[in-house]
C-alpha cells in the first residue's frame, strides 16, 4: 500500500544548484514540502533507500513516488502552480528553452565547477572558467531584459 505524506519531502544540499533550482520552483509554486537538508558525505540511510544515484535533490512525494531531477520536480510544482506562467511556453519558445537549459547543463555547470574546484580538476587557469561562466550568465541576462522568462 502506497503511503502519502503529510507534505513532500525534499532532499536537498545547500551549495549543489540543481538543488537550488528546485527550491527555488518550490518557492514559487507555494507547494509546502518538508525539507532534509543532507551532508553529502554522510547521506542518511533513507536517502540512500531512495535511488542508486544518491544525489540531490530528490523528491519524495508519496511511499512509491519520487522524483530525482531537479527539472522534473521543477515541472512537478509548477504544473500544480506556476503563478508567473514559467511554463507558458510563449514566454520563451522551445527552441530557447532547451538551448538556454543546456547551456546551464553543460556549460555554466561545467565551468562553475571548474572555477570553484579548479584543484580538483588540475586546471592551471581557473580565471579563464569564471569567465566563460560570465559570457553565459550575460546571455541569460539578455533574456531577461528583453522580458523573457527562463524556465
Amino acid at each position: 500500500m502506497e503511503k502519502k505524506f503529510k507534505y513532500p519531502i525534499l532532499y536537498s544540499f545547500r551549495r549543489c544548484p540543481y538543488a537550488m533550482r528546485a527550491r527555488l520552483a518550490i518557492k514559487i509554486s507555494g507547494i509546502k514540502v518538508e525539507l532534509r537538508e543532507i551532508k553529502l558525505q554522510n547521506k542518511p540511510q533513507d536517502f540512500l533507500n531512495l535511488s542508486l544515484k544518491a544525489t540531490v535533490p530528490i523528491l519524495q512525494i508519496s511511499s512509491k513516488t519520487i522524483i530525482e531531477e531537479s527539472f522534473d520536480i521543477m515541472e512537478w510544482v509548477l504544473n500544480i502552480n506556476d503563478p508567473f506562467k514559467w511554463l507558458d511556453q510563449e514566454i520563451l519558445n522551445g527552441i530557447e528553452v532547451d538551448n538556454t537549459l543546456i547551456k546551464l547543463e553543460n556549460g555554466f555547470k561545467r565551468n562553475l565547477d571548474r572555477y570553484k574546484y579548479s584543484t580538483r580538476f588540475d586546471q592551471p587557469n581557473p580565471k579563464l572558467f569564471r569567465d566563460n561562466s560570465f559570457v553565459i550568465l550575460s546571455e541569460f541576462n539578455s533574456l531577461l531584459e528583453n522580458k523573457k522568462g527562463l524556465y
